[in-house]
């Protein structure tokens, strides 16, 4: 049963991208990113970057990223697509 907590208009912008549209679309927003996908189920990708990686769930729009030198761990949730692809791809590169 999915989370009452994740708005429906959410869910459904994510189930229309398929995992290799999504990698197109990272691709697309920049070439020099690695992709890797890690959990099919949950949806779960790693983007490696120049600076950080970053954990991207596309079933709930979350993006999270670990700790790394100084700069501090953190979680956004609920993004739609277009923002958590553009947000996740900035931090792998520039670390923030």
């Amino acid at each position: 049963m999915p989370s009452p907590n994740i708005p429906q208009e959410l869910r459904q912008a994510w189930a229309e991208i398929h995992g290799f549209k999504l990698r197109e679309m990272i691709k697309a927003e920049c070439p020099d990113v690695e992709v890797r996908s890690c959990d099919s189920k949950r949806r779960h990708y790693k983007l490696k970057g120049k600076v950080r990686t970053v954990n991207l769930y596309a079933s709930t729009g979350t993006i999270s990223v670990e700790p790394h030198g100084d700069m501090k761990g953190f979680n956004q949730r609920l993004m739609m697509p277009e923002r958590a692809i553009k947000r996740a791809v900035t931090i792998a590169n520039i670390g923030y």
